[in-house]
């Protein structure tokens, strides 16, 4: 293009110059101007230009190691959620759901949860795991304390009805498996309440209740 320039400043500034010589020159100049600016060329040993998120610290690591590493380092303390997750993907940028890894963790025993979004790790703490079922002993205690009854029906084995360990708090949402977060179901009543959800079950329980109150003429609890 440098020499386009050059061409046409010498055609147009030499005294002879006529019309004829300046036609040319104008249109090489519309040619200079429309041509556009080529990039420098890149030699073909040269790496590929990196983008923000390749030049961010990264770890091997998985994310539970990195998540226990965190709250070991800040024991006894109360950790919110988006603290950790901020964490986690400070060093594992690809890391999708970082909160899911924090919810295992208390899941399985490993953290204490304060509140709704707040952990802490005490040293030493291993609680039940909240998946975990009923053992056998503990089952046992429920239906006993229960006298083998189901609490909202009365079924039982006297009357041919199976009897199931229920969790007052389901597991997905923290509920330990232990007696006081148990409690005697029936086969019917325990799918009612898979069926109906917790409170929509319990709403039929408390109408359950008052009936069999009413039926037994008991004025204390009508």
């Amino acid at each position: 293009m440098r020499i386009i320039y050059v061409l046409v400043y010498r055609m147009t500034n030499r005294p002879y110059a006529s019309d004829s010589r300046i036609l040319p020159a104008l249109c090489l100049a519309i040619v200079a101007f429309c041509l556009p600016l080529s990039a420098p060329a890149q030699s073909p040993n040269a790496p590929p230009p990196s983008s923000p998120a390749q030049n961010l610290p990264r770890s091997t690591r998985s994310l539970e190691a990195i998540a226990r590493e965190y709250f070991e380092a800040h024991a006894n303390q109360d950790v919110a959620q988006e603290e950790i997750t901020a964490h986690i993907r400070s060093l594992r940028p690809d890391a999708q759901d970082p909160w899911r890894t924090v919810r295992k963790l208390y899941q399985d025993g490993y953290l204490i949860k304060v509140r709704k979004g707040v952990y802490r790790r005490e040293p030493g703490h291993q609680g039940q795991a909240a998946d975990e079922h009923f053992t056998e002993a503990v089952r046992k205690q429920i239906y006993e304390r229960d006298h083998f009854h189901c609490i909202v029906c009365g079924n039982g084995p006297h009357n041919g009805h199976e009897l199931h360990a229920d969790h007052i708090k389901p597991r997905q949402l923290g509920g330990l498996s232990t007696p006081e977060n148990g409690q005697t179901l029936c086969s019917e009543c325990n799918l009612l309440k898979k069926t109906y959800g917790i409170y929509d079950f319990y709403a039929h329980l408390v109408v359950r209740l008052e009936e069999k109150a009413r039926a037994a003429k008991d004025a204390k609890h009508i």
